[in-house]
């Protein structure tokens, strides 16, 4: 009997385990992408995503070793395409000023139905937007285009298998970012499900995998900003991952350069900071000399990312062209205009931020097809509550899900993780590699697509800003653990209903802007 109680006791002191959905956050993932067939992958039209009949022509060029288009006569450069895929392109994307009204169910029946093969004889030449991007987002498209070849596909079904490749690909390494994640992990996953990011991943476009990539230097940020390391080789590797990851986004987006700075702020094993310091001396100055020695070869390995991430922008662009296609701009003038002129280019750039923040912030949401399927307005400001709303249940204090027990927790009583505070320096650096990763977004658009001397800036659009947004997780103030059980599953509950129902307003708005007319 003694036994039996005793048994009873011991049972009751054992801490008590509460469901924690935000440890589950990954497998939610994997559920939500599930939901997203339907609207992505098969009522959303072909190539209307942006510039997706010169994405297809990138990765095919790829296929072919033509990494940089053609030269023309005029300084501009291209991708050579077979005249079948140009006609495809037209029967799907007329150029116009209403992109999604250009397709029919009759059209997608008849391109089905016919059996045009990929053909290697070259006859038409695409413009230049994506000849000059690296190839390294294009590899999964490219792939598909060489089993397509091998099965002897037709050219839409080619398209489909290029967008499985890439969504299986931009799922995979969003899923590892997801799982990597520690502080903002909620957050993260409201980005990586919004559908803006899902009807990327669904298409030929490289933005798919630059979002994904730009996940996964976030969740290696989040993964190593509050670690403490046992030797200098667990560091070291924790350096090298973010600074490959982020010099692989930057080469194919060289306005995420900021990012390189993030592997510098890790912190080296205390141990190390401690040797390094200067003998006999003490206070800020002391402990700042003995942090910079430590994480010398972090600084030194950062600068040498730099050239690297940036000789395919400097390569691409010099074969690419020298002006611009659209008409009135030009990359040289402009640069010369804002040298004569800069007041003038600094309130073009200001007019754009303040005129235009509503369009960029919808589209970063979900404004869908080649930006002219619009969701309904409560959607957006569902969407808009939703992030707010993870970002401030991310901030909880490091880690969520499973963590050291709390030395102070006393026997029958639930044992919580020892709090970790996101350090001040990681959070005003995620504000810097935010700020200026949006004005290198604004200004490459301005001196790209903006005619000079134009008073605003044109070509930018929400999906732009979509690798850097999860960086806004470390700027939330963190909030009591305590907290932890009373928001974060009713928080991330209604977050995950909100998504569904906006997949379920997406396939809606498919449905009727491409075949329902």
């Amino acid at each position: 009997m003694k036994s039996v109680r005793s048994r009873a006791l011991v049972w009751t002191r054992r801490p008590q385990l509460s469901f924690n959905l935000t440890s589950h956050l990954p497998a939610l993932y994997l559920g939500i992408v599930a939901l997203s067939l339907l609207p992505y992958f098969l009522l959303q039209a072909p190539f209307k995503t942006p510039d997706a009949a010169e994405q297809f022509a990138k990765a095919l060029a790829i296929t072919s070793g033509h990494l940089v288009g053609a030269q023309q006569a005029n300084g501009h450069s291209g991708l050579w395409v077979p005249r079948s895929i140009a006609q495809l392109f037209q029967a799907f994307n007329n150029v116009g000023p209403v992109y999604a009204r250009n397709f029919t169910l009759g059209e997608h029946l008849h391109w089905t139905g016919s059996q045009v093969f990929l053909s290697s004889t070259h006859s038409i030449i695409t413009p230049f937007t994506s000849s000059a991007y690296a190839p390294y987002a294009y590899l999964p498209q490219a792939a598909a285009i060489l089993v397509s070849r091998f099965l002897n596909t037709s050219l839409l079904a080619c398209y489909y298998l290029m967008c499985a490749f890439n969504a299986l690909c931009a799922v995979a390494v969003s899923y590892v970012a997801l799982r990597l994640a520690r502080v903002g992990r909620p957050l993260l996953f409201g980005i990586l499900c919004l559908p803006t990011t899902l009807s990327l991943f669904f298409s030929v476009s490289q933005d798919g995998l630059i979002i994904a990539l730009g996940a996964l230097v976030f969740g290696l940020a989040s993964r190593f900003a509050t670690a403490s390391f046992p030797d200098y080789r667990a560091y070291l590797r924790a350096v090298i991952a973010m600074d490959v990851v982020a010099t692989v986004l930057v080469s194919a987006r060289f306005v995420y350069i900021p990012l390189l700075l993030l592997p510098i702020l890790i912190k080296p094993p205390v141990a190390l900071s401690g040797r390094l310091a200067p003998a006999g001396r003490q206070g800020f100055l002391a402990t700042l000399w003995s942090e910079m020695r430590a994480r010398r070869t972090a600084i030194l390995l950062s600068i040498l990312c730099v050239p690297i991430s940036l000789a395919w922008t400097v390569v691409g662009f010099a074969v690419h062209y020298y002006g611009s296609v659209y008409p009135g701009a030009s990359v040289y003038r402009q640069l010369r205009y804002e040298g004569a002129h800069p007041g003038l280019a600094a309130n073009a750039i200001l007019s754009a931020i303040s005129g235009q923040s509503r369009l960029w912030w919808e589209s970063l949401l979900g404004t869908l097809g080649w930006l002219t399927v619009r969701l309904p307005r409560w959607v957006y400001i569902g969407l808009t509550a939703s992030l707010v709303l993870l970002a401030i249940v991310g901030a909880f204090q490091h880690p969520l899900e499973r963590g050291r027990a709390s030395n102070t927790a006393t026997p029958g009583q639930s044992r919580e993780p020892t709090p970790t505070l996101l350090p001040l320096t990681w959070t005003i650096a995620a504000a810097g590699v935010i700020v200026l990763s949006c004005l290198l977004i604004i200004e490459s658009q301005y001196l790209i697509w903006t005619p000079v001397g134009l008073g605003t800036v044109l070509g930018v659009t929400g999906r732009y800003f979509l690798p850097i947004l999860p960086l806004a997780a470390f700027l939330v103030p963190q909030i009591p653990v305590q907290l932890r059980r009373a928001l974060s599953n009713g928080a991330v509950s209604a977050v995950t209903l909100c998504l569904v129902v906006a997949e379920a307003t997406v396939a809606v708005s498919f449905l009727f802007a491409y075949w329902l007319r």
